[in-house]
């Protein structure tokens, strides 16, 4: 038996949108079978596109950058002061670490929920405070729907920047065993 999409949260979407909500629902193809994770088993979900380009930039802008300072004549380059190559070489290390902290971007799902590292911020999510992961027509990215904190009225969602729309049909399909795992794991902590 194929699984159903997650019904929403409780005061999770309005009234005056579950119609909606629901006909978009019936529309889905079923989610995929999949059985909860067994402590010590995980799941990691990482953009490999996105990592290869960041790879090919950073190459890049660094190989640039060193063939337009060896390119500078020896006079123009002795001009130069430490200061300000100081500042030229924190600028080239900042796009690069910025750009490999995206790429480097994951989801990673155990069998007590799913750790999501967004650049250097990593985060925690028990799988009771996980209610759905979405990836709208529109988005870039995926995202993880959240129920909403104690003192929060609306849900919470965080940016999945591990599954990006680059990926294509495998984004989707990546979206949607997150979800049937969601799905697997709520089932158990019903049980």
């Amino acid at each position: 038996m194929d699984q159903q999409h997650p019904k929403p949260h409780e005061g999770a979407v309005p009234e005056s949108l579950l119609p909606e909500f629901e006909e978009r629902a019936r529309k889905q193809p079923p989610l995929p079978q999949v059985e909860p994770l067994q402590p010590g088993e995980r799941k990691v979900y990482r953009s490999a596109p996105v990592l290869r380009m960041a790879t090919m930039l950073s190459i890049s802008l660094a190989v640039c950058f060193l063939g337009l300072w060896f390119l500078l004549e020896r006079e123009i380059r002795q001009m130069f002061t430490w200061p300000q190559i100081g500042t030229l070489l924190f600028f080239l290390v900042f796009m690069i670490a910025f750009m490999m902290g995206t790429a480097l971007s994951h989801l990673t799902l155990t069998s007590e929920g799913a750790r999501l590292r967004n650049g250097v911020v990593s985060k925690f999510h028990p799988w009771d405070e996980i209610i759905d992961a979405t990836y709208g027509p529109g988005d870039t990215w995926a995202y993880l729907q959240l129920v909403p904190g104690p003192d929060d009225q609306e849900r919470r969602s965080r940016m999945v920047l591990g599954i990006q729309r680059q990926e294509g049909p495998a984004a989707a399909e990546r979206v949607r065993e997150v979800r049937a795992y969601i799905l697997a794991h709520h089932a158990v902590a019903e049980a």
